[in-house]
């Protein structure tokens, strides 16, 4: 990889965690005052009196002084978006429990399918938020069908 290039994707890669911190900082600011975190478009659907009593609450102490309780109460701190590198990382945290009753060889080659997989999936479409990855994900299913039928490889165990 090129030092620019590096340099680039390390920019990314901050603003990414930035993000995720940001989105757990807010919900656990809301938690603290007593609310369940909502974005603002959830927030446009609540009744009027559950907005109300928000906004009340910021009008108390300070709160609506501050930035950070105002997006925590208004829903203004987005969701981050999961990208594809993160992927493998993520899903192996929703795999704990079957990883732990296999050996130490099955969890490697376990770990290695999927981790190639995911490599793959982003040679193919780029590193790109999950979410907005459906027609790449449709894709890359179709490109493995054509590799099984012109390859010949094989997708049993």
């Amino acid at each position: 990889m090129i030092p620019q290039e590096a340099y680039w994707r390390s920019l990314g890669e901050r603003a990414a965690t930035e993000a995720k911190q940001a989105y757990d900082d807010a919900i656990k600011l809301a938690r603290n005052l007593g609310l369940d975190y909502a974005p603002a478009s959830a927030l446009a659907e609540m009744p009027l009196s559950d907005l109300f009593s928000r906004i009340e609450m910021l009008l108390t102490e300070g709160r609506l002084e501050n930035p950070l309780i105002r997006k925590a109460v208004l829903g203004g701190v987005p969701k981050p978006k999961i990208m594809l590198s993160d992927l493998y990382a993520r899903y192996e945290q929703t795999q704990r429990t079957a990883l732990v009753q296999m050996s130490p060889d099955q969890q490697r080659k376990w770990k290695a399918a999927k981790k190639r997989a995911v490599e793959i999936l982003i040679e193919q479409s780029g590193n790109k938020a999950l979410q907005d990855s459906r027609e790449d994900a449709l894709a890359f299913a179709d490109w493995w069908e054509d590799r099984v039928i012109k390859d010949g490889i094989n997708i049993g165990p």
